[in-house]
């Protein structure tokens, strides 16, 4: 009966850590996407803002943005905070 108990607790122990590998895994891999994501963003910001030094508002590129995407409608940008990325 003592052996049968290790050899559960072996298998235990074995399916936790493939279970933590998956997890490892999963989170890994969202968050080299997500680090991706954010580098085409900034990309994409550099190159569809105008620098107009006069105003203080960021001037769009609307015929670049169309030409690399004809479905875009708008942009999101608000002062303080991350968010800035079209829709």
């Amino acid at each position: 009966m003592n052996n049968v108990k290790k050899i559960i607790i072996i298998l235990f122990v074995a399916i936790c850590i493939v279970a933590l590998l998956v997890v490892e895994y999963i989170f890994l891999k969202d968050y080299l996407e997500c680090n991706s994501n954010n580098k085409d963003i900034d990309e994409l910001i550099d190159e569809v803002f105008i620098d107009d030094s006069i105003s203080e508002e960021n001037t769009i590129d609307w015929d670049y943005l169309k030409s690399v995407n004809e479905d875009i409608i708008g942009w999101i940008e608000i002062k303080g905070t991350q968010i800035n990325y079209q829709y």
